[in-house]
C-alpha cells in the first residue's frame, strides 16, 4: 500500500473529526448578521438583571447556556446589558470621532506653528483655531452617538456558537 492514499485518507476524514472548533459569544438581532462577538480570553463587561453595578471579568469558558469566568459561572439568561464600546465590526463612528478630536486639535496647532515660525507673524491664528474647534466639537458629538451598551431581550439576542 502506498503512503499517499493513506495520508490523503488521514487528512480528509480523520483529522477534521479530531480538530475542535472555537466557541464564540455572539450578540445580534434576529434575522440579521452577527453584530458583536466575544472570544474566550477577552474581557467582558456586563450587568446582571436586577443589579445596579457593572461586572467585569475575563471569559474562561463558553458553554451552550452559560459563561464561565475566573471566580463564577453565569447563565446567559441572567445578563441584562453588555458593554460593546468599540466592538462594532464597521466602527465608523469610532474612527471618525477619533480622527475629529485629534485632527481638529492638530489642525489648529499646525496652523499656529505655520503662522508664527514659518511666516514669522506674531499673534493667534483665529480662523484656524475656530475651524479646529469645530472639528473637535464634531468628533466629540460623534463619540457621544456611539453605542456603549446593548440591552439583551427585545432587539438583541445572545447565543454561543462554534466556528
Amino acid at each position: 500500500m502506498s503512503l499517499k492514499p493513506f495520508l490523503l485518507f488521514l487528512i480528509a476524514f480523520v483529522l477534521p473529526s479530531v480538530i475542535l472548533a472555537q466557541d464564540k459569544l455572539l450578540i445580534s438581532r434576529p434575522g440579521r448578521p452577527v453584530t458583536y462577538e466575544f472570544h474566550e480570553g477577552e474581557m467582558l463587561r456586563f450587568r446582571l438583571k436586577g443589579e445596579k453595578y457593572w461586572n467585569k471579568a475575563y471569559i474562561q469558558g463558553l458553554y451552550p447556556d452559560r459563561i464561565r469566568f475566573h471566580y463564577n459561572t453565569i447563565l446567559l439568561d441572567e445578563i441584562e446589558y453588555i458593554d460593546v464600546r468599540d466592538r462594532a465590526k464597521g466602527r465608523f463612528l469610532h474612527t471618525f470621532s477619533w480622527i475629529g478630536t485629534r485632527g481638529g486639535a492638530g489642525f489648529a496647532v499646525i496652523a499656529q506653528i505655520n503662522k508664527t515660525i514659518v511666516h514669522d507673524e506674531p499673534g493667534l491664528e483665529v480662523k484656524a483655531v475656530s475651524i479646529g474647534a469645530a472639528i473637535v466639537a464634531g468628533g466629540i458629538l460623534l463619540s457621544l452617538l456611539k453605542k456603549r451598551k446593548v440591552r439583551l431581550g427585545r432587539k438583541y439576542r445572545i447565543r454561543i456558537s462554534e466556528f
